[in-house]
């Protein structure tokens, strides 16, 4: 829906251009045809109205497809939390080294995406929730943990486990 959106929303523009031209044209006819009727010259004036009223039209249409694109868009995040929401993660994570493998929304709100390894302190980074997606589609599996509960890969089954703190 997106995709259809966006290429309709610049078709829409393209004929948007295209009509407003056609009526300048016909603007610029009718101020420099100088052996015309005055049948010719209404022609022209109607027609010039016409295409403005229809590029006027297209060009609401096109910023209306716009418009519900972006909300789509904004609505399509998984998680409650809004996408600038700060979360914690580890150098690791953010470098690919390793996949996330513990995942926690802590009863403070806070959200923790790490590699399941110990870690130093240097090693952590704060960064924002569309940002982990970003880097592991897979973490927005994990959009309805509540406050409270973490989910730890495990390694011998290929499962993750979801516990309550």
């Amino acid at each position: 829906m997106k995709i259809f959106l966006l290429i309709a929303g610049i078709v829409l523009i393209v004929a948007c251009v295209s009509s407003a031209l056609f009526a300048a044209l016909n603007l610029f006819g009718f101020y420099h045809t100088h052996d015309g009727s005055s049948e010719l010259y209404a022609r022209m004036r109607i027609r010039a109205t016409v295409f403005f009223i229809v590029a006027a039209v297209l060009a609401v249409a096109a910023v209306a497809c716009f418009i519900v694109r972006a909300n789509i868009i904004k609505n399509e995040f998984p998680f409650s939390d809004p996408p600038e929401t700060a979360c914690l993660t580890c150098t690791h994570v953010l470098d690919k080294s390793a996949p996330v493998k513990y995942v926690s929304h802590d009863e403070d709100g806070c959200w923790q995406f790490l590699c399941g390894e110990v870690h130093d302190t240097s090693e952590a980074r704060m960064v924002a929730l569309s940002e982990i997606i970003k880097i592991d589609k897979k973490t927005a599996d994990f959009a309805k943990l509540s406050r409270g509960e973490y989910a730890e890969y495990q390694d011998d089954t290929g499962n993750w486990t979801i516990q309550k703190r």
